[in-house]
């Protein structure tokens, strides 16, 4: 499975839906991209600092647990430089933003599932035949 930034950011902030993406954890094999990690993390920060939606110690803990399945390797994280070329052609040619469509790219040449709580994301991941589990 490869597991995108906006389901990974429902398990951490542990929003409507968060368990069934922890079941996508625990299977043999899941992908996802180091942008995922910077992209969830801003989500944490932004939730406690911006908008004043939890505690900072909260916030911390969150990351920390993010923190954990990177150095646990329970989610194997890849550099997404290696599908940018992709998904730019796929971002273009879809209407979609880049960080979506690298998700999409990640999941094309691994010929796995893509986990995602975008339906615009999910929808062009149909399209290029890709099987998809959409979180809503």
């Amino acid at each position: 499975m490869v597991v995108d930034s906006s389901a990974l950011a429902r398990y951490i902030l542990r929003e409507e839906g968060w368990e069934k993406v922890r079941g996508f954890l625990e299977k043999d094999k899941v992908y996802s991209l180091f942008n995922a990690v910077i992209e969830v993390s801003n989500t944490v920060w932004r939730k406690a600092v911006v908008y004043r939606g939890e505690p900072e110690d909260i916030s911390m803990k969150r990351l920390q647990l993010l923190q954990k399945l990177v150095e646990s390797r329970v989610i194997e994280f890849e550099n997404e430089i290696k599908y940018l070329g992709k998904a730019i052609d796929i971002a273009f040619r879809y209407g979609i933003p880049v960080a979506e469509a690298l998700f999409i790219a990640q999941a094309l040449e691994l010929k796995e599932t893509l986990v995602t709580c975008s339906k615009r994301q999910a929808d062009t991941a149909t399209k290029l035949g890709i099987d998809v589990v959409l979180i809503d």
